[in-house]
């Protein structure tokens, strides 16, 4: 059963992936679903942290030149070359090929072969990764504006809205600042 009429946010998206495709053109009725399903999760969620200007860093590594990669660190590396106002070069190389990885499979998984193909393809459940990648979509989008990274953060919240039980309490406290921020941004875009 769909909540309050938005189906794409409701039972496990990470068992049960949601492709998108046929999704019927609604307009109003499915922003205000859409909404109203946000909202509900809002509600239920614990307060947002208190969070300083932009999100955490935790890495002080480097992006890497090529060959497999950790995603939790390449997450980290790139929160931290976001921050620093840095979208060119290697960033945007890395954050594009997630973008579009996401945009493909609907799951991140832990780690990546040098072909950026998952090396484990059962390793998709770490909640943690899901929670950083839509925090570095927000940073990005909020710099660059390019709707790939909107679109691929809607549908991250909406797998992590489906999950929300299964969250710490502390990824709880982050989804509820990252359906804020998700908020923010699609209000000036409505504008």
């Amino acid at each position: 059963m769909s909540h309050l009429g938005y189906p794409y946010a409701e039972g496990n998206r990470l068992t049960d992936r949601n492709t998108y495709f046929y999704t019927p053109a609604v307009g109003a009725p499915m922003v205000q679903a859409w909404r109203a399903s946000r909202d509900a999760v809002l509600a239920e969620l614990p307060p947002p942290a208190a969070q300083p200007s932009g999100f955490p860093v935790t890495s002080t590594s480097q992006l890497p030149e090529n060959g497999a990669v950790v995603t939790a660190d390449l997450l980290e590396q790139l929160m931290a070359e976001l921050q620093k106002s840095d979208q060119s070069g290697k960033a945007g190389f890395w954050l594009d090929r997630l973008v579009h990885k996401f945009e493909t499979t609907k799951y991140l998984h832990r780690a990546y072969d040098e072909n950026f193909r998952a090396i484990d393809r059962t390793k998709r459940e770490d909640l943690d990764l899901y929670v950083r990648f839509a925090e570095v979509l927000v940073i990005s989008f909020q710099a660059d504006g390019k709707l790939p990274k909107l679109n691929a953060l809607l549908k991250v919240i909406d797998t992590l809205c489906s999950v929300r039980s299964q969250l710490s309490t502390d990824l709880q406290r982050r989804l509820a600042g990252l359906i804020q921020n998700e908020e923010g941004i699609t209000a000036k875009l409505a504008g």
